[in-house]
């Protein structure tokens, strides 16, 4: 398999599988540069990127307990802010991560989730509670107005790929690397 590779209109994000040649040393977090890299390592965490065309790219790893806090939230509406960026003009990708059914929580933070209007990230199956990571992100960025249109989801899950992907819930010590830019 190759890399994978997302790619809409004026934006790419590639995230380099095992064995193959992948970029080194400390990527950017945010530029407004076309073809100037923003480059996350994540293992389980969720890859978040933004990007409004021909303005600006940038990415946060955003593990469970910055998700539960609504980091999501408030640092894409920090960069929205900075780049006087309006919700219909930014696009969101969320790239590989580990999915719901493994990341257990507690019910009392199942309940939190539920309490604070995010019902929908909350599951529950065979008496196991489970948090879904990268939809209680995705709803922050509606909340943000975002329109759903403008936002991508992969749909590789970090530990259910193990022959491509690092994932420190399998024990990997290794990141995965995604790389995002404006083209």
């Amino acid at each position: 398999m190759k890399n994978i590779v997302f790619e809409t209109d004026g934006f790419i994000a590639t995230t380099y599988i095992k064995g193959e040649v992948r970029p080194s040393g400390k990527g950017k977090a945010i530029t407004a540069r076309k073809g100037e890299a923003v480059r996350l390592d994540t293992a389980d965490e969720v890859p978040l990127f933004f990007f409004a065309k021909d303005k600006v790219v940038g990415g946060f790893a955003i593990n469970k307990e910055m998700a539960l806090n609504l980091e999501a939230k408030k640092l894409v509406k920090t960069e929205m802010v900075s780049y006087s960026l309006l919700p219909n003009d930014l696009y969101i990708y969320i790239g590989p991560c580990l999915t719901f059914s493994h990341t257990n929580v507690s019910r009392d933070t199942l309940l939190r989730v539920i309490n604070l209007g995010y019902g929908a990230a909350a599951k529950r199956t065979d008496g196991i509670d489970f948090l879904d990571v990268p939809l209680l992100v995705l709803l922050q960025m509606r909340e943000l107005g975002i329109p759903m249109k403008n936002i991508y989801v992969s749909e590789f899950d970090t530990f259910e790929n193990p022959n491509i992907l690092y994932s420190e819930l399998s024990g990997d010590k290794e990141k995965n690397v995604t790389e995002a830019k404006l083209v």
